[in-house]
């Protein structure tokens, strides 16, 4: 019974882990040394799993692997499959329940913290890379060139933007309070601005919004400009009617700002639901994600343009009973299922005939993937931005430190792992 317990608290951090915007669960599955037998374990269901389904042995099989005692499980296909169905049944309670704290309590936190938080990740993820490199048996030139390159091609696909088809387009013009001329030049970066709905929303960041196109510039003299802007999520939901944008939000605090009025004369245009043959491979690309160390899927939701149209859709379908998106939502879970089953088969494929190269290639993910968790970052969704901060103070220090406690925390739980039988 204690090893099962333990099984489903290394769940629940592989939960909270995958809480967290761009770090994957299955970094912490590698920290922790369950790795190997959960993909194994997700590999091993299928259509052979239904007749079993069937049969009561099969439930005293699973039975008996929960709560082990004397009595073994029955032998031939149920022993196998039983025991993997029960390390799930662990594993999948822990994971719920750490999604369930991560989502109350890392919104909260990324909020007020964003940088000290990012850091802690960052520092996190780096310390763990020496997980998978530990596990390679025999380490060659082969193995570190497979890790550069992996971990060249990871960075370089955190730096693209997102797919920007389907989004609505439009423009507004910006004013200052009464019109009154600027008494000097005024510049934004467009990742920094946001112009948005007031529906009445609790925050601000769930607002629609829409961004610039191009960095702003407001020259001394004036005191009214019109650019265009693009949506930060894409959907028909985002052509808004004419006179839908009047909020000015500054879009690293989420705060409102005074010192700038918007007015949005013409209606967006351009916005469209996204296929759902693309839902479906993004879901099934997204979940595979949480599989490989380093690689997160809401990361890769937001770079393919879906992230905000699918979570804009589950909360409409929970919140407000808003059954436009369903069909899409279907969809994705659909995607989500196969894409696991499927991908989850490959990676236990490849973990058994090349062990060493996918260990190699794993390190590599987790290494490029740190540039999607640099702590400092100006911007939100598709147009975020890692920046250098220009002078070290408070906020340098603390995200020095709570990285440093990250790094720390991979090494106990490393050493947890180790001594924990799976």
């Amino acid at each position: 019974m204690r090893e099962r317990v333990v099984i489903a608290l290394k769940g629940a951090c592989m939960g909270f882990a995958d809480a967290i915007p761009g770090v994957s669960g299955g970094t912490m599955a590698l920290i922790l040394g369950i790795y190997s037998r959960f993909v194994a374990a997700i590999s091993s269901l299928g259509p052979s799993t239904l007749p079993l389904l069937l049969k009561s042995g099969f439930y005293k099989a699973v039975l008996v692997e929960l709560v082990p005692g004397e009595q073994e499980p029955e032998a031939g296909p149920f022993k196998d499959a039983a025991r993997h169905i029960a390390f799930l049944m662990n594993v999948v309670v822990g994971i719920l329940t750490g999604v369930l704290v991560g989502v109350l309590v890392l919104p909260i936190l990324m909020e007020r913290y964003p940088e000290i938080m990012r850091a802690f990740f960052l520092g996190l993820v780096f310390a763990s890379i020496v997980v998978p490199w530990g596990m390679i048996r025999t380490k060659s030139m082969v193995s570190v060139c497979a890790l550069l390159v992996i971990a060249v091609a990871t960075a370089a696909l955190m730096g693209l933007g997102s797919v920007a088809s389907g989004f609505a387009r439009t423009s507004v013009v910006v004013t200052t309070p009464g019109e009154v001329p600027l008494t000097e030049d005024m510049r934004i970066p467009a990742i920094e601005l946001k112009f948005a709905t007031n529906t009445g929303q609790k925050k601000l960041k769930r607002e629609m919004s829409f961004q610039p196109e191009a960095d702003i510039h407001f020259k001394a003299g004036e005191a009214k400009w019109e650019f265009p802007v693009l949506a930060n999520q894409s959907g028909v939901k985002s052509n808004l009617p004419a006179g839908s944008l009047v909020l000015v939000v500054d879009a690293v605090s989420h705060t409102r700002r005074s010192d700038l009025e918007v007015s949005q004369p013409k209606a967006a245009a351009g916005g469209q639901n996204p296929a759902l043959w693309y839902v479906f491979v993004c879901g099934s690309i997204a979940i595979s994600a949480m599989l490989l160390p380093g690689i997160s899927g809401s990361f890769l939701l937001l770079m393919l343009g879906l992230y905000g149209y699918i979570l804009h859709s589950v909360r409409g379908l929970i919140t407000l009973q808003d059954t436009s998106g369903a069909e899409a939502v279907v969809i994705f879970i659909l995607g989500l299922v196969i894409g696991i089953l499927a991908f989850s088969r490959f990676l236990t494929w490849l973990l058994s005939t090349y062990h060493d190269l996918t260990m190699a290639c794993l390190a590599g993910l987790m290494l490029g993937s740190l540039r999607a968790l640099w702590p400092f970052r100006v911007g939100a969704g598709h147009l975020a931005q890692n920046v250098i901060p220009p002078h070290i103070d408070g906020t340098v220090w603390g995200a020095m430190a709570a990285a440093v406690f990250g790094l720390l925390l991979v090494t106990v739980l490393n050493k947890v792992g180790r001594k924990t039988p799976t």
